[in-house]
């Protein structure tokens, strides 16, 4: 039962790599439809020398389609046919990419595209035009190889290969498409216009770049469109002036400039075939959801080692440091151990001391002290035991041959008083140190844990995203968080965001999880934002598989609103719902006082990113020492992982815990104290795994439940209402509590749902 009550159901992920298939198919097809100087367009062959395996059979059979679509599939039988030899040679070197195999591949591409256009040359010229698209071929199969084997790399600002390919292969599609015309839309110049305003999300400032690059395939394939490519370059650097106010600003600014240029140099049948496809594609870009735009912001660049070495450099520093605050550790409680046993003092030593000072100078020592050792040894330990119970010594209690011979007995009573009060001093001040050397180990302990925490996040070698790190820095900074600092790291392939800054009054925390998400092409589930002083703290993980619906019912003893439990429920930003019930001893405000102290610190440390175990003994030492009256608290607390359904119960002196799994029902119990008694934090711990549908229900002591009463109401329906469970049970304890014998209530239920 402790292990497991159930299991998470497998997710089987749908696949939809055949859409792949069906888009280049689909993208060969208008290529196939576009002419580039007049002729057939030599792109397609030059994709399917790219492309391995399936990929290059779907560009094959949809150029094929697209040649017989123009009514040019007699012209295109040469091109069939070297299309046919470029997919013979992709087929055999199928899955090969090395730099090699790509240099073959491309210079067969451009030789039989070259020999292609040979039979429907006229004269010179097209020979040239026949050896230019060659080298086209040439050139774009090399660039889109080299984009291939360089995409899984990270995307950075020194990354030249990829930032080359990806111009080239850009610049090809657009002078690949601007052949494709009706009326007044050309696809070329619509495709550079959502180039340009969507380029932001691949990388910033780049819509600069993809104008140039625009204005050079447009005018590369159509050299009547040069002077409003120029007006479309100019235009696009504009708009990556404004590119910080998102693309609805972009796409405005572009169309402004371009139409403001538009009538400075006059209105020609280019210009407005330019504006007309420049607005189709901007009004797409901004109509088009933001959760379909390529981006390359969310990838998960795992263990990129120029990126992770100085974190793991930092996790090691304190791995060190923990390393050192244990072993100080050690060494407090071994040198303890060693000056505790050397000191530990017998009572015998008190008459001994005494005897030593007192009858050393008598002429009856020898007698007292010789011969008579034993019955002076008795009656000095009913002595000392007599002082003991509570008694001073007198001459009375020093009887037998004391009685007779000694004649210093009120002095060795005396004597034996203050050195007993001497030793009760001692051994009070051993019982302090004690304690406060319990108390320094328990906060090393607790130190060396959270530091050792600290450095396996920072080792971690699931690896750092620096690109999504900087993307939400300049999204908290655009939204009201000043001096961010962000850290964006990979744990068990889920992204989490933890940012530090100083929040403004331009800051909207509702928003921030829906601004970051943009940013980073990822869905999160609400943050944690944590304020202190004009200090925030935002931590936020991917979205989970499930979520918490959580309902709670609290009652005072006496109706009113000073009730001696408090609870408290959050999500720790990484994935984790806690639920934090304290019941203080008693009942009323002194018992509120201390089920609030343990409730809001152990939430505040949690929050904090303290270690669990660590928060917990750092909780009970608190409770020991803030007062001089004692100071107790139950404490039950519940976190539920919603990536994995795994629950885990800790409990210190709490009431039972329900469960429903399924068509089961439990009653689960803890063996811990309460905390506050103990300088040992100790409390029971029970680990199970739910899932959807499955509720936890739990109750402060004085919310005696019946368990067959409950799981009748918990197992009546198949998909129960946890708002009316809670409220039925919360108004039955109230009704059914004995005039008298009333005490403070709290029930809080949690359901777990997609």
């Amino acid at each position: 039962m402790e292990k497991s009550i159930s299991s998470v159901p497998r997710v089987k992920e749908r696949d939809f790599s055949f859409l792949k298939g069906f888009f280049l198919a689909a993208a060969s097809f208008f290529l196939a439809l576009s002419p580039l100087f007049g002729r057939l367009s030599p792109f397609p062959a030059a994709l399917v020398g790219a492309l391995s395996g399936f990929d290059c059979v779907a560009v094959f059979f949809g150029s094929v389609i697209g040649f017989a679509a123009a009514d040019s599939f007699e012209l295109a039988v040469p091109y069939i046919g070297a299309m046919t030899l470029i997919l013979a040679v992709r087929l055999i070197i199928n899955g090969k990419r090395s730099t090699i195999v790509n240099t073959v591949s491309a210079a067969v591409t451009a030789i039989v595209i070259f020999i292609a256009n040979l039979p429907s040359a006229q004269g010179l010229s097209d020979i040239f035009t026949g050896f230019a698209f060659g080298a086209v071929s040439f050139i774009g199969v090399m660039a889109l190889c080299s984009f291939i084997n360089t995409k899984d790399k990270p995307v950075s600002e020194d990354n030249i290969p990829l930032a080359l390919s990806g111009g080239i292969i850009y610049t090809l599609i657009i002078t690949a498409f601007t052949g494709l015309q009706a009326e007044i839309f050309n696809t070329g110049i619509f495709l550079s216009a959502m180039g340009i305003v969507l380029s932001p999300y691949i990388h910033d400032g780049i819509s600069a770049a993809a104008g140039i690059l625009s204005a050079v395939g447009i005018t590369i394939a159509d050299g009547e469109f040069s002077g409003i490519s120029v007006l479309l370059a100019l235009s696009a650097l504009i708009s990556s002036l404004l590119g910080r106010y998102g693309r609805i600003t972009r796409a405005c600014a572009l169309i402004f400039a371009l139409g403001t240029g538009v009538v400075i140099t006059g209105i020609t049948t280019h210009s407005t075939i330019c504006l007309a496809s420049s607005f189709i594609g901007a009004v797409l870009s901004i109509i088009i959801p933001e959760r379909l735009i390529p981006t390359f912001r969310n990838r998960c660049y795992a263990g990129v080692a120029a990126s992770h070495r100085p974190f793991y450099a930092f996790g090691k520093k304190l791995e060190g440091m923990s390393c050192a605050v244990k072993e100080m550790n050690c060494a407090i409680k071994k040198t303890a151990a060693v000056l505790d046993n050397e000191n530990l003092q017998d009572p015998s030593q008190i008459y001994i001391s005494a005897a030593d000072h007192i009858c050393s100078s008598c002429r009856n020592n020898m007698y007292c002290w010789g011969s008579c050792y034993n019955r002076s040894a008795d009656i000095m330990n009913r002595a000392v035991a007599g002082i003991r119970q509570g008694r001073l010594a007198d001459e009375s209690m020093l009887d037998g041959h004391f009685a007779e011979i000694c004649t210093r007995r009120r002095e060795l009573a005396a004597d034996l008083n203050r050195r007993y009060a001497a030793y009760c001093s001692a051994q009070s001040a051993a019982r302090k140190v004690g304690e406060m050397r319990t108390m320094l180990s328990s906060q090393l302990s607790a130190t060396e844990r959270m530091l050792k925490k600290m450095s396996d996040e920072l080792c971690n070698d699931s690896g750092f995203d620096m690109q999504a790190a900087k993307a939400a820095e300049r999204v908290l900074e655009e939204n009201g968080i000043t001096d961010a600092a962000v850290t964006a790291m990979y744990i068990e392939n889920r992204l989490t965001i933890d940012a530090y800054g100083r929040d403004t009054p331009f800051f909207i925390a509702d928003n921030i999880e829906k601004k970051l998400a943009m940013a980073l092409r990822k869905e999160f589930d609400p943050p944690l934002i944590a304020e202190s002083g004009d200090g925030v703290h935002i931590t936020l993980s991917e979205r989970s598989m499930y979520d918490a619906q959580i309902k709670t019912f609290a009652r005072s003893k006496s109706g009113n609103s000073g009730s001696g439990d408090c609870f408290d429920c959050f999500n720790d930003g990484k994935g984790n719902v806690y639920m934090i019930l304290s019941d203080g001893m008693g009942s009323g405000s002194r018992a509120r006082i201390d089920s609030a102290f343990s409730c809001s610190m152990l939430t505040k440390m949690l929050k904090a990113g303290i270690d669990f175990d660590a928060a917990m003994e750092m909780l009970n030492n608190s409770l020991m020492v803030k007062s001089a009256d004692e100071s107790f608290a139950t404490l039950d607390v519940c976190r539920i992982n919603l990536y994995t359904g795994e629950i885990s119960l800790y409990k210190a002196g709490s009431a039972s815990t329900f469960v429903r799994c399924g068509k089961s029902f439990s009653e689960l119990s803890g063996n811990g104290i309460p905390f506050g008694v103990s300088f040992n934090a100790e409390y029971s711990e029970k680990r199970f795994t739910v899932s959807f549908g499955d509720i936890v229900i739990m109750a402060s002591d004085g919310a005696e439940i019946d368990k067959a009463w409950l799981s009748n109401i918990v197992l009546r329906d198949k998909n129960p209402d946890l708002g009316g469970i809670i409220s039925t049970i919360g108004e039955a304890l109230r009704l059914s509590a004995e005039k008298g014998k009333e005490d403070d209530i709290t029930v809080i239920g949690v359901k777990i749902i997609k």
